[in-house]
């Protein structure tokens, strides 16, 4: 039976331990992962369990306007709790619930309810509600990622035996297959990149020293795939040999659903009907079954999960009444402006005629926005790009200013770039910029100025030619009580 739910540690965060007969299950209190699952005095665990949104790009997706330039920062999520809360159901299962919100770099944030649910054999159902929120365009995946320990040698799985993808499925072959992780794990394509994913109902990991681990699709189907290096070296690499040495473990994803492949680099992006959008709410579960627990466990459709609304963050911004500027974008980049300036959605580098507000040459663009009531200033936001091959460059400087009458403004504050460029040269990305005000109460007025470069840099191949301001997202917060 479950022997409990014990919290540990006299100091915030604490992290959350359950403990049964031959099993315990530690989840860390600062971002609802797993960080220990043992069972028959075995750690099953070679890396932490925790919520994944990231792949790493395919040439396609590194060129497809709704490929990695709409996931930038899914892969350096930074991880806020919300909320905890810990019960036990009876002596049969432990139920821990986190509310977390994930966040990028440039400020974008997708919100996640996670349930985990242990049963009195060991076994642990994950069920998770995602909810991006329109701060994506799309997703390149649903699902956990967790370490494998390489004692585990193979795995059976009742499913695809070849890789595939929801739009490269049609040569489907389904049975029970058994595949080496070795096999599984090795490269397949010159670029280090996203690949080997598989369809499954179920998949086994066994090892001859340690307990068998099974991983089960409650709801139908569900994707898996395995490597030996992690996310982030696979990213940054454009050749094998820039990956460096493998990790000491395989990187296991279980996924609920997968981004397209399409074939952006040599004809059209992916289908529109396969897209993963920024705009839905999503609802899955995974069970992890180890040794030779029960699989028929008494798990439920938890209504707070699957049923119950998360509030958006928009939610959490002031609301602006009017945006006014002081020179008009140019017609080609202006569809939906001044609005889209204040509409809660990233604009993706590279696709600059959606979303984007876009200005040729300019000296100074400010923007004066009016509250709709009154309101201490907890933090000001805004984004711009910087593309140089597209001739679009980071400003100068971004400054703030407030009032309480439109009259009488406060000096004006630099704003803080939050994720620079790694390579100026030749980096294409979304940038923001926040302020945290000092003495803005009872604000009802801000301002806000880009001081831009009118033409393009000495070292840029076209120097001197006109350069481009593309910005988007004005967003003001309040000052958390």
């Amino acid at each position: 039976m479950v022997g409990g739910v014990r919290k540990k540690g006299s100091h915030e965060p604490i992290d959350i331990d359950i403990i049964g007969r031959g099993f315990s299950l530690t989840l860390s209190a600062t971002d609802g992962s797993i960080t220990s699952y043992r069972y028959d005095d075995h750690e099953l665990l070679a890396a932490p369990l925790r919520p994944n949104f990231w792949r790493p790009p395919t040439d396609n997706d590194l060129v497809d306007p709704n490929g990695s330039r709409a996931w930038q920062g899914l892969d350096h999520l930074s991880t806020e709790v919300l909320s905890t809360s810990s019960t036990l159901r009876g002596d049969s299962l432990a139920e821990v619930q986190f509310l977390l919100r994930l966040i990028t770099p440039d400020g974008s944030t997708l919100r996640l309810k996670q349930l985990v649910e242990v049963s009195k054999t060991g076994a642990v159902q994950l069920s998770y509600m995602a909810v991006p929120g329109g701060h994506f365009r799309t997703l390149p995946k649903l699902g956990i990622q967790l370490g494998l320990d390489t004692a585990y040698s193979v795995c059976s799985f009742y499913g695809n035996i070849h890789e595939n993808y929801p739009d490269r499925r049609a040569a489907q072959r389904v049975s029970l297959w058994y595949k080496s992780l070795d096999q599984l794990a090795a490269p397949q394509y010159v670029v280090p990149q996203e690949q080997g994913n598989r369809e499954a109902h179920w998949v086994q990991f066994q090892s001859d020293s340690l307990p068998a681990l099974l991983a089960v699709a409650p709801d139908g189907w569900l994707n898996f795939s395995l490597r030996r290096w992690n996310d982030s070296a696979l990213t940054a690499a454009r050749r094998w040999w820039q990956v460096g040495p493998a990790d000491p473990y395989y990187t296991l994803c279980l996924d609920h659903r997968i981004a397209p492949l399409g074939t952006a680099t040599c004809g059209p992006g992916v289908a529109p009907q396969y897209l993963l959008s920024g705009d839905s709410t999503y609802r899955y579960r995974f069970l992890l079954v180890p040794g030779n627990a029960p699989t028929g466990v008494d798990f439920h459709r938890h209504p707070d999960i699957f049923d119950a609304a998360l509030p958006a963050d928009t939610d959490l911004h002031l609301a602006v009444s009017t945006i006014v500027c002081n020179t008009r974008p140019a017609s080609i980049y202006s569809d939906g402006f001044p609005n889209i300036m204040a509409d809660g959605r990233r604009a993706v580098p590279g696709d600059w005629h959606h979303a984007w507000a876009g200005f040729e040459a300019p000296d100074t663009v400010e923007f004066t926005l009016t509250l709709e009531n009154f309101a201490t200033l907890g933090l000001i936001s805004t984004g711009a790009s910087h593309s140089p091959a597209d001739w679009v460059m980071r400003p100068l400087a971004v400054e703030a200013s407030w009032s309480i009458d439109g009259n009488r403004w406060s000096p004006w504050q630099e704003m803080q770039l939050q994720n620079p460029p790694a390579d100026p040269y030749n980096d294409s990305r979304r940038l923001r910029y926040t302020l945290t005000p000092r003495r803005a109460r009872a604000v009802h007025y801000v301002k806000v100025r880009f001081l831009c470069r009118p033409q393009l840099p000495v070292w840029h191949p076209y120097a001197r030619q006109k350069a481009w301001l593309m910005v988007d997202e004005l967003e003001l917060l309040p000052k958390q009580q």
